[in-house]
């Protein structure tokens, strides 16, 4: 078991963003992980956590209007993912993944 070690190794390394990371937001089923930093416009990635894999295609092509995030969040059932930035707006991206929305 990985407590049962004195040098745990991750399951996986993502460095998809290049700047510190800001914030790390699981969604509620904990099947997503979003990532933020202010330190670069746009800089935001999702995360499928059973699979390990980046989307690559998200936020897409409206990115370059996200500015510096400076917050993240999650509704309640993981089909909405909202992203605040350092200019006072925020943006909510549905994520057709999830049926029930």
């Amino acid at each position: 078991s990985i407590l049962d070690s004195t040098q745990p190794k991750p399951d996986k390394a993502i460095m998809n963003l290049t700047t510190e990371i800001g914030q790390l937001r699981f969604n509620n089923s904990g099947e997503m992980l979003a990532m933020t930093s202010m330190m670069k416009d746009s800089a935001v990635k999702l995360v499928h956590m059973q699979t390990l894999t980046v989307y690559k295609n998200f936020p897409g092509l409206h990115s370059k209007h996200l500015n510096k995030l400076n917050c993240l969040g999650w509704s309640p059932g993981g089909g909405f993912l909202a992203l605040g930035n350092n200019r006072g707006r925020a943006k909510l991206y549905r994520l057709h993944h999830y049926q029930q929305y």
